[in-house]
């Protein structure tokens, strides 16, 4: 059992001095040990404020140091990231993908190896308020023995041992956010001894869903093209009239990085002039607890334009424009306990100072297609904070039905046969 000893009878230490002291080991039997690791840490706590605020830890500091390290070196192998190669460009794999690679063993004299072991893990977090860690789901956590027979090697030189391993097919993506990350990487532990604790070095690699053809159609079947948006609008409690736009977009599913064909069809109905319309790619980033009871919900702004266009009272107009969602934005997806949305959300600004805003919300499904060969490596760490403004009025999309069948053939043909009464009158 180790006891820390300070050189200091009472230690009290003020800003700038040197702590120092002694480790003492009480044994009744040897015992082996590779190196002795000293860590000194500083934080702040706070805990039961009241009963909505969450007990709070901010460390203020982290140091280590290696006291101690047996002289019957252990500690000559110095492993590196490089060591760690990856079949797959860019270490880019998909759910359901057999990860593989090589490990090459670095050896500088005769060396003993026990074993040779690979560790994957992958791991969603969430934090938020000063909490550091709020939420925490493992999705994946695994060892395997990639060459479990004791080897002396005498030659000096780098020794490839291969790996591989079955990635499990519901794996959500790599993502980071400021409020949550999903992570993926191996470790490669080499034991020199049985029983000893093991020199390691880990990697990162990235996993990126995509959509099987089945998979991309059947969804593209309970989506929409066309939407319609009605909303009534109004000047310090008196009733101005509505306004209404009819909203297309040529893709029901949009990928990351390529553009998407958007066309409004704008009807003023109110006594209000249209001076200005906003168009804004937003990502909602929601982050769950593990008991999922609290949760925290963050905008991101991924591209906005502004069209400057005038419509009187009375007056319909029609107005396009294109939209790209980021190369590298991760698709829609629900994990454990992160979740990621995408939605267009269309401002109409009404002239005068004390008019408000109507923003008109329409949910979007972000997919990559199997067949498409750009390569992704996803994140949406850049993607700046978005806040509501205090004059905007928010408008979301009504949950509504599969599209019917005008819908449907609209998209293969250019023109719909007549009816049976237009047929008859004609």
């Amino acid at each position: 059992m180790p006891f820390i000893v300070f050189e200091k009878p009472d230690p009290i230490y003020y800003p700038g001095d040197t702590v120092s002291g002694r480790v003492l080991f009480e044994t009744s039997e040897p015992i082996s040990a590779r190196s002795i690791i000293i860590n000194i840490t500083g934080f702040t706590a706070t805990w039961n404020i009241n009963w909505c605020e969450r007990n709070c830890r901010k460390f203020l500091f982290k140091r280590s140091m290696v006291a101690w390290v047996s002289p019957d070196g252990t500690r000559t192998m110095h492993l590196k990231t490089e060591m760690i190669v990856f079949d797959a460009p860019s270490a880019l794999y998909t759910p359901g993908q057999t990860l593989t690679g090589k490990f090459f063993l670095p050896i500088t004299k005769p060396t003993h190896i026990d074993s040779v072991k690979l560790k994957i893990k992958g791991v969603s977090k969430t934090s938020w308020d000063r909490v550091e860690k709020v939420g925490e789901w493992h999705h994946i956590s695994d060892t395997i023995v990639i060459d479990d027979a004791p080897k002396d090697y005498i030659v000096p030189g780098n020794y490839p041992i291969p790996f591989e391993f079955s990635l499990p097919s519901h794996l959500p993506p790599t993502f980071i956010s400021q409020t949550s990350k999903i992570r993926y990487e191996i470790k490669i532990l080499v034991h020199k001894k049985r029983d000893d604790y093991p020199n390691y070095v880990s990697r990162e690699f990235f996993v990126v869903r995509r959509m099987s053809i089945d998979e991309w159609r059947s969804l593209e079947l309970r989506l929409r093209n066309n939407h319609v948006f009605n909303s009534p609008v109004s000047s310090f409690f008196k009733d101005c009239g509505s306004f209404k736009i009819n909203l297309h977009c040529n893709q029901r599913i949009l990928s990351p990085g390529k553009e998407a064909d958007l066309s409004a069809r704008l009807t003023n109905e109110s006594t209000k002039t249209i001076e200005k319309v906003s168009v804004k790619l937003l990502a909602k980033v929601h982050a769950f607890s593990n008991s999922s009871t609290c949760n925290r919900a963050i905008h991101l702004l991924l591209e906005r334009q502004s069209l400057q266009i005038e419509i009187m009272p009375g007056e319909m107009k029609e107005q396009l424009c294109k939209i790209t969602v980021p190369s590298n934005i991760v698709p829609t997806f629900d994990s454990k306990i992160i979740k990621v949305d995408y939605y267009l959300r269309i401002t109409i600004h009404f002239k005068g100072m004390f008019n408000r805003c109507i923003s008109f919300q329409k949910i979007l499904i972000v997919g990559i297609h199997e067949n498409d060969d750009q390569e992704y490596v996803p994140t949406i760490m850049s993607a700046q904070r978005y806040d509501e403004s205090f004059n905007e009025v928010v408008i979301g999309e009504e949950s509504v039905g599969p599209p019917d069948y005008e819908e449907i053939v609209q998209d293969s043909v250019e023109e719909l046969p007549p009816s049976y009464a237009e047929a008859v009158n004609a």
